[in-house]
């Protein structure tokens, strides 16, 4: 009997051993087919290390003259003729229109003769009165005064008579010509409209957020389309004062030279201005940052329970951002590893390979 049982015992020992070996070989196989059909998506990925970053803003000015002059006549007559055409520079000091001047000139004469007879009648009476006492202290003040307001005339008439060459104010170019040759002009009439080409300004309208941030002597850079490919650096020369409330940006003004005439009254032009610099930043691509219902996020590297790496998001507050770039404030820390490329195919809990990794110190101006 004793054996017996102990046969029995082997073959259902035998029995029991040969079931969990094949429950065990049928869980591995299980597991390897499961292994199998998870999806695992190629990536590149970043370590992040922290970057200087300046912000800028792009904005659209507009070119205006620094001396934008109506000149006027300051004499009556007819205009005779113009010595500079429209279009052509002119300096100042240069006469550009001459005003008829006969009649003037006639006048000046005539005062001459006036101012030199009564000069004659005031130096006898002083004479007279100042030697040997004749006529009267009232006479011969009057003769003074009369003389001396004769000639006060004359040295009116005398700068009317400058005046009827028109000289221009600035240096600049002679861009209208608002009275024909033979027209009549008086004091007042404006006659021509002069544009100075030494420099230029460009009018820029800011965002009233900007208002604590674009101050006076900040640098900036202006380009223009008509001329592809080149920089112009200046800085603000003012800022102005108020916001205006339609448009609900301020005004600020940049300088430009313009000795070779190339910037056109009006035309358009590209304005960028740094707003922020920061250190010690953490940017990245704002392609690899996505929105959400409740936000932005990114995605990391991270391993779920069983070590596998996996795509975490991640939610971050966004900062300033220039061109692709964009400066994370909160979300992301030094030393985390940023999925990149294949960031686009993931969501959270995704099994990833990390193909690449980069670091790079790099500026992200």
């Amino acid at each position: 009997m004793k054996k017996i049982s102990l046969l029995m015992l082997a073959v259902v020992l035998f029995a029991a051993c040969s079931s969990n070996e094949s429950e065990t070989a049928e869980t591995t196989e299980t597991t390897k087919q499961e292994e199998t059909l998870v999806r695992i998506v190629n990536v590149n990925a970043e370590m992040i290390a922290p970057k200087e970053f300046t912000s800028f803003i792009r904005l659209i000015g507009e070119v205006k003259a620094m001396h934008d002059v109506k000149q006027s006549s300051e004499v009556s007559g007819k205009l005779v003729s113009y010595s500079i055409k429209e279009g052509q520079t002119v300096k100042a000091g240069d006469v550009f229109a001459k005003i008829d001047d006969e009649m003037l000139k006639k006048d000046v004469e005539r005062m001459v003769a006036i101012v030199s007879s009564a000069r004659e009648n005031y130096m006898r009476l002083k004479e007279l009165w100042s030697t040997d006492s004749i006529g009267s202290e009232i006479g011969y003040l009057n003769a003074k005064y009369s003389y001396e307001q004769n000639k006060a005339s004359l040295d009116q008439l005398k700068i009317q008579l400058r005046k009827t060459n028109m000289v221009a104010n600035i240096n600049g170019v002679l861009e209208t010509q608002f009275v024909k040759a033979g027209e009549m002009v008086t004091p007042g009439t404006p006659v021509v409209r002069i544009i100075g080409n030494e420099k230029v300004k460009i009018e820029v309208g800011v965002p009233a957020n900007y208002a604590g941030v674009i101050k006076k002597g900040d640098e900036a850079i202006v380009t223009f389309d008509a001329f592809p490919g080149r920089e112009f650096k200046t800085v603000i020369s003012l800022v102005a004062g108020s916001i205006d409330t339609q448009s609900r940006t301020f005004k600020i003004e940049l300088e430009l030279s313009n000795t070779s005439n190339d910037f056109k009254i009006d035309m358009l032009a590209n304005v960028i201005l740094e707003t922020n610099s920061f250190e010690n930043a953490i940017v990245v691509n704002q392609e690899y940052v996505y929105r959400t219902e409740n936000g932005y996020e990114v995605f990391v590297v991270g391993k779920d329970a069983k070590g596998n790496s996996v795509a975490k998001n991640q939610v971050v507050t966004l900062g300033p951002g220039f061109e692709n770039k964009v400066l994370i404030k909160n979300g992301l820390k030094v030393g985390d590893t940023l999925i990149t490329i294949g960031s686009a195919d993931v969501e959270n809990m995704t099994r990833i390979k990390v193909v690449k990794t980069e670091s790079t110190m790099a500026s992200a101006n």
